[in-house]
């Protein structure tokens, strides 16, 4: 099923994957967040100005490319990373290096804990740890309502 904002989601392409990334470009924006729930709000505000950045640079990601990372820094900042094609004027431009396995899970982002720690698990039984989690959520919160699920992608860096 379309929606109307967020790309259709291939849960096979995220999936049990390793991707390797050599200096893919982000742009970076931090959130406060209360005991790790981030502000819905500010979410959405900061998205939208992330988003209008990449554009007018032109850096802008594909629609079927699109991630908006989140990675969780302590129980009151968040970062969320969008990648783009080149460096964005006035943005928080990182690069990421490094190998992520990934897999899919099925429930809101405030199971990231249980997902997380069902990621250790998988991942200890492939003698692999991670150093580090990013979450990306495969749709807004309204997409979501409209295709009834809420899928959430843990990479998890190895």
């Amino acid at each position: 099923m379309e929606t109307d904002c967020c790309p259709l989601f291939d849960a096979t392409r995220w999936n049990e994957q390793v991707f390797t990334w050599e200096n893919k470009k982000f742009i970076r924006a931090t959130i406060p967040q209360i005991l790790h729930y981030p502000l819905p709000g500010i979410i959405r505000r900061i998205m939208r100005k992330m988003w209008k950045q990449a554009t007018e640079a032109g850096a802008q990601p594909e629609r079927e490319d699109f991630l908006m990372l989140a990675y969780d820094r302590s129980h009151w900042k968040c970062e969320l990373y969008m990648p783009v094609k080149d460096t964005v004027p006035g943005a928080d431009n990182v690069l990421l290096s490094g190998r992520y396995f990934t897999k899919v899970f099925d429930g809101p982002f405030s199971l990231v804990p249980k997902f997380t720690n069902d990621m250790d698990i998988l991942l200890a039984n492939r003698e692999m740890l991670a150093k580090r989690y990013f979450f990306y959520s495969a749709s807004c919160p309204l997409c979501a309502r409209k295709v009834a699920t809420d899928k959430i992608v843990a990479f998890a860096e190895i």
